[in-house]
């Protein structure tokens, strides 16, 4: 894991301190593979809270798992024709007293057997990721700040 600045985009590793030195930003936990697309989501306007990538073996196969969850609860409509490897969610933060919902966006890529071996996953990783990103590159950048101005959410 990383932590990036959402303010200046500086990146370190885990173990630095939570708040930019530079900025004194509170960074965000992220994967070194999925930067890119939480850098793209930020300029978007959306407050990215925590991200994750993974593959984890299973009886039959591996799974690639990533999430990344946001700091507010947005509208669903936000994210109409993601990919197809991609959905929305809505979550709960049961850790806080307060419940907060916030939405979120997962993937899961099942690796069948036989096509499970490190180069094969890292590319099918690289092209789920990328689908994300080409996703976020055709968003409208002024139309999505405004959208999230106007559901009280920029």
């Amino acid at each position: 894991m990383m932590l990036i600045c959402p303010n200046c985009f500086e990146i370190f590793p885990e173990l630095w301190p939570i708040p930019c030195p530079k900025c004194k930003t509170k960074a965000v936990p992220t994967d070194p593979a999925i930067i890119g697309v939480v850098k793209k989501l930020i300029k978007l306007g959306f407050k990215v809270n925590y991200s994750c990538c993974y593959t984890e073996d299973e009886d039959v196969g591996k799974t690639t798992k990533i999430r990344i969850e946001f700091a507010e609860n947005y509208p669903l409509a936000l994210f109409q024709d993601l990919p197809y490897d991609w959905m929305v969610y809505e979550d709960v933060d049961v850790a806080s007293e307060t419940y907060k919902r916030f939405t979120a966006l997962g993937c899961a890529y099942w690796h069948q057997p036989g096509e499970c071996d490190d180069d094969i996953v890292d590319f099918d990783k690289r092209v789920i990721i990328m689908n994300l990103e080409e996703w976020l590159d055709n968003r409208d950048l002024d139309a999505y700040r405004a959208l999230l101005t106007l559901y009280g959410c920029g």
